[in-house]
């Protein structure tokens, strides 16, 4: 029987044609592309062809022998079995045997006849056995192939998650590696970057995402090493680029370095060989500080209260060990940001304390400056300085260091001031380049909310909810959709997570959305006039919220009447609610007119050659 080996070299499987070491099946002109690991699975099949390999063989063979569950396996067999084309029901190609293990059916026939007077070589790396020559090369580059001609027209990449092969979790460090790869490639021009989950078979994320080419990969940290394979596939299947480095794991210039490489070895791939080396805009001086910027980062991702509390600490730590780091700052600046919108936080104090770190990173950091314009352009919308906040934005989405939160608070600002189909189009750009984000997702739901797309807004809402969305501000969002869909139950539980996750009393929300379920009753929305009255007399209701509630209801004076309370505190932090179908009573009013000018809208309107018509904003075409 042919070895692991043997059929590295390929082997003949029903009507395909299996090529391990390209990662690749051919059914004549039909060409598929598999992950990696999901095809070792497939060879060590092929290598007991006939024989049932229960899941603890797989895991000595292929996963070292380590504990772990049986998750990757399953994953692994449904990737095979979606690249043959197999149906779990009724298998043709790979057979489960009920608490024993996986049996490979077809014969398997290899493509080079085994030589059996040779001793079969080991089919993988023993777990990080790296030896060290004269000091240590700084990264060890262990294979390198490209595969046929780089297409002249491809121009866009998509980043899947890596996979996670250590045998402790390092979630933050796997999660960092994409992340500031992704981050390095957003600074190669002329490349559309996408970050996906990437839940589909390699070979369909191309054509569902519309992008050229996919890098996949693992990250791998054992015996001081860290270890990286990648490969980049492109539309048609062929594998553009595949490589395994390393580097010593407590070597920051080593590990750091990682990222980069693979940039490169993919921009090369992709636009072709270039003199110039794409690096990171900034960079740490020690490994510590390195390791604590990525559990900064990742805490970050979450958005909750304490996450974000979590993630100003590690950041902290990162720029004490590290004063120059500019990430960190820039990191620890966003994190104030957001913290500024739970009521446990002095929202004046939060956005002073992120322009001073963001001044003083990007003063020490130079890489960081542009990037820093996201974080004044957020806090000058939150302090009506329109012009400010434009020029701000304007700098950071043109940056060489655009990142998706840049074009997710212009998108907000954008709505703020009602330009919503800008914003909508910032909105798709931010999502686009991150299509797992929730708050990406929850983003683009708001603006497909705001211009009446019924079915793009669930579409992103839903999407945002499976992943849970840590954002309150957007939950309460979903909750007015819902509204609008009558969709009450829902919205009833969707305000009260949004409540609980802001430090909300939730006990005026049965008696009000009881009212929403017989809104055309006159009595009914008597008593819920008189409940929401109530709360705010006790003080259960936010003002931003008691406004919403008055403006539901039709109630336009007491909406006017919160809605300066408001103005008049500096604490109307979600403007862009004016602009929302349910808010027409308050745009009726006669007062709104004056509001807008408190506002300082009416001012910047001007200054663009824009002005307020009648129920929306109206500009002069460029």
């Amino acid at each position: 029987m042919a070895t692991f080996t043997d059929l590295r070299s390929g082997f003949e499987l029903g009507p395909w044609t299996v090529l391990p070491d390209r990662n690749l099946l051919q059914d004549g002109e039909t060409r598929v592309t598999v992950e990696p690991r999901p095809m070792d699975v497939l060879v060590f099949l092929a290598s007991r062809q006939g024989e049932v390999v229960s899941n603890e063989d797989l895991v000595e063979a292929l996963w070292d022998g380590r504990a772990m569950s049986d998750e990757p396996i399953t994953r692994s067999i449904s990737v095979i079995r979606s690249c043959l084309g197999d149906d779990s029901r009724d298998p043709t190609y790979i057979e489960r045997i009920a608490r024993r293990g996986y049996r490979l059916m077809l014969p398997v026939t290899p493509l080079v006849a085994p030589e059996p007077d040779e001793p079969a070589k080991s089919p993988f790396f023993p777990a990080y056995v790296w030896p060290i020559v004269g000091g240590a090369l700084a990264i060890a580059v262990i294979a390198i192939v490209v595969l046929g001609n780089r297409p002249s027209s491809m121009s866009s990449v998509v980043v899947c998650p890596f996979e996670n092969m250590s045998t402790k979790p390092h979630e933050a460090f796997v999660y960092g590696f994409r992340e500031q790869l992704v981050s390095t490639l957003y600074r190669v021009p002329d490349l559309r970057v996408v970050k996906a989950p990437c839940e589909v078979p390699v070979h369909q994320i191309p054509g569902e995402l519309g992008v050229d080419s996919v890098v996949t990969g693992s990250v791998q940290q054992a015996g001081g090493r860290v270890r990286i394979t990648a490969q980049l596939v492109a539309s048609d299947g062929v594998v553009l680029w595949s490589e395994s480095i390393d580097g010593a794991a407590e070597e920051v210039e080593e590990v750091f370095g990682l990222h980069e490489r693979v940039a490169n070895r993919v921009r090369d791939a992709i636009l072709g060989e270039s003199d110039f080396a794409v690096t990171a805009a900034t960079r740490p001086a020690s490994f510590e500080a390195y390791d604590l910027y990525l559990l900064g980062d990742f805490a970050f991702s979450k958005r909750s209260e304490s996450e974000l509390n979590r993630a100003v600490e590690f950041f902290t730590e990162a720029i004490n060990l590290d004063p120059n780091y500019g990430a960190a700052y820039l990191g620890l600046a966003n994190s104030y940001v957001l913290l500024a919108d739970y009521p446990s936080a002095d929202r004046e104090s939060m956005y002073a304390m992120a322009i001073e770190t963001a001044d003083t990173g990007a003063e020490l950091d130079p890489g960081i400056r542009d990037s820093a314009g996201t974080v004044y352009g957020f806090v000058e919308t939150k302090r009506f300085n329109w012009a400010d906040a434009a020029e701000a934005f304007e700098t950071a989405i043109n940056s060489s260091s655009v990142y998706p939160t840049s074009h997710h608070w212009y998108s907000r600002f954008l709505a703020d001031v009602g330009l919503l189909e800008k914003s909508l189009e910032q909105a798709k750009i931010a999502q686009e380049m991150d299509t797992a984000s929730p708050i990406l997702n929850a983003r683009l739901g708001v603006a497909y909310h705001w211009l009446n797309d019924a079915e793009n807004a669930d579409k992103f809402y839903a999407r945002a909810a499976d992943k849970e969305v840590g954002s309150w501000i957007h939950n309460l969002s979903y909750t007015l959709f819902l509204i609008r869909e009558q969709r009450i139950d829902e919205a009833r539980q969707k305000a009260k997570e949004a409540l609980v996750s802001y430090g909300q009393p939730t006990g005026w929300v049965d008696a009000v959305f009881d009212g929403f379920t017989n809104a055309s009753d006159a009595q009914s929305l008597g008593d819920t006039v008189a409940s929401v009255s109530a709360a705010v007399a006790s003080g259960d209701l936010q003002k931003n919220i008691e406004l919403t509630l008055w403006a539901l209801l039709g109630q336009g004076d007491k909406a006017m009447a919160a809605a300066w309370d408001l103005q008049e505190s500096g604490e109307f932090y979600e403007l862009e609610i004016i602009y929302l179908d349910e808010f027409k009573v308050l745009r009726e009013h006669e007062a709104f007119p004056e509001l807008l000018r408190a506002l300082g809208l009416t001012d910047y309107w001007a200054s663009i050659g824009c002005r307020w018509n009648n129920d929306h904003v109206l500009c002069d075409a460029a």
